[in-house]
């Protein structure tokens, strides 16, 4: 009785805590994918595009 009673929120506290992973990791992840975007010039002229209409 005392075991399932300290098992059922252990169970909830790791299923919570793996939503709260994965959030995280898609979070970072596009982050990361931006930021990866932005080192190999695909941003970069999405960037320069706007100055030049900010420009004008």
């Amino acid at each position: 009785m005392m075991r399932s009673a300290f098992v059922t929120p252990l169970l909830h506290f790791n299923n919570l805590s793996a939503q709260m992973g994965a959030c995280l990791w898609a979070d970072i992840g596009g982050r990361v994918h931006s930021d990866f975007r932005l080192m190999t010039g695909a941003g970069q002229k999405d960037v320069l595009l706007t100055n030049k209409q900010e420009h004008r």
